[in-house]
């Protein structure tokens, strides 16, 4: 379906995070390598939407730089008064005009929502013309979350919050996402409807569904069928559960694309690092940042690698790399640190314990160390590794 015309995308990210105790504002928080905001805009983006709205509250200029230089098409707008999520789209109104049939109001704190389930949902109001779809999931613990409430024929009747439910109430399972697709014009005409009679004094989006029902609208549920999407994060025990299921996920996906990982539950791997095919990285490894794997490398058991690249068919062992690149066949290890800056031709051994040292591949019969200046060539390069072997004495 082409959404270029008839969908907008809403982001709601103004909240203050309380109980993540934290100077940081809960969009921005990283996730292997990435803030919380970037994997749902990455999803998001997918869908080729006509536009997408982000609003900012709570220290809202990190979040508008983050933003301007990572997404710049997106439109920040500001919520100065967090007062509810009902509010927070109503920050929005200004740019309703502009905006598709199809309005997908999103929370910004959950980062495990995908593009399929974000396209069903969307399916599902434009297909049936209702007036609101939202998705929900089957929680074993619904704690914290809001409760779908349904009739016997399994219409949704309301949405209560964690904080207002009855004991009855609490026991239900079915719990809402925060997530929806609202027909625009429905929202529009509803949005200055919605009251704050609630233990939190605030105006809630989820009112608006019990709104429309009784207005003889129609809704209905998406019942996700992986819960963990709806899953959002509140404090950073939640966070580290979120970060468990997308390290998992940037794994698989390199597995799947030709790289062995041994106990990949003990690798880490952030979301920018590229890897190519019959690479295989050992256990207890840390790959951060702009990091390039060239095919056919060996790396690990305990080596940490960020902002650099590995030439093809290298290995580095039990070593720490940082903003180097290694040119190919080269092998690193076991136990060093390759210092920001350093660069290696092919067939350089780096041997254990060197730091910057090096062996090239014209001299191996012990260790150079390129940071001395005798060891530079008449030009003050080390790039053609003619370097004194600086632990033999005797050697000319």
């Amino acid at each position: 379906m082409d959404y270029s015309k008839v969908l907008s995308v809403i982001i709601l990210a103004a909240g203050k995070g309380k109980r993540m105790k934290s100077s940081v504002p809960k969009v921005l928080h990283k996730i292997c390598g990435q803030p919380v905001i970037y994997y749902i805009l990455q999803q998001v983006k997918l869908l080729a939407p006509k536009n997408i709205f982000v609003i900012v509250g709570h220290r809202k200029e990190p979040v508008r730089d983050y933003l301007k230089k990572a997404f710049p098409s997106v439109v920040a707008v500001d919520q100065d008064i967090q007062s509810g999520t009902a509010n927070a789209v109503k920050m929005t109104e200004d740019y309703f005009s502009d905006m598709g049939d199809n309005i997908l109001v999103i929370s910004g704190d959950a980062p495990l929502i995908t593009s399929a389930t974000l396209d069903s949902l969307v399916k599902i109001r434009y297909g049936k013309n209702l007036a609101v779809s939202l998705l929900t999931s089957i929680a074993e613990d619904p704690s914290g979350y809001g409760r779908v409430i349904k009739d016997e024929s399994g219409r949704i009747l309301r949405i209560v919050e964690d904080s207002d439910a009855s004991p009855q109430e609490r026991k239900i399972k079915e719990v809402n996402s925060s997530i929806y697709c609202f027909e625009r014009n429905i929202l529009r005409e509803n949005i200055d409807s919605i009251g704050k009679h609630n233990s939190q004094s605030e105006y809630y989006l989820t009112d608006i569904v019990e709104k429309l029902i009784g207005k003889a609208e129609t809704a209905e549920t998406l019942i996700t069928s992986d819960s963990r999407e709806a899953m959002g994060i509140n404090n950073r025990f939640q966070l580290s559960g979120v970060e468990d299921i997308i390290r998992y996920r940037i794994n698989k996906k390199h597995m799947e694309n030709g790289v062995t990982i041994r106990n990949s539950s003990t690798v880490y791997i952030e979301d920018n690092v590229r890897i190519g095919e019959d690479t295989t990285i050992e256990q207890s490894c840390c790959l951060k940042g702009e990091t390039l794997i060239e095919k056919g490398c060996s790396i690990g058991p305990f080596t940490i690698i960020k902002d650099s690249k590995i030439g093809s068919h290298s290995t580095v062992e039990s070593s720490f790399v940082i903003s180097s690149e290694i040119g190919q066949r080269n092998y690193i290890g076991p136990y060093n640190y390759i210092k920001p800056g350093t660069v290696t031709g092919k067939g350089t051994e780096i041997g254990p314990f060197n730091g910057s040292k090096i062996i090239s591949s014209v001299y191996k019969s012990g260790p150079v160390n390129i940071s001395n200046p005798e060891n530079r060539d008449a030009g003050g390069s080390t790039d053609r590794m003619l370097f004194k072997n600086s632990s033999n004495k005797n050697n000319k």
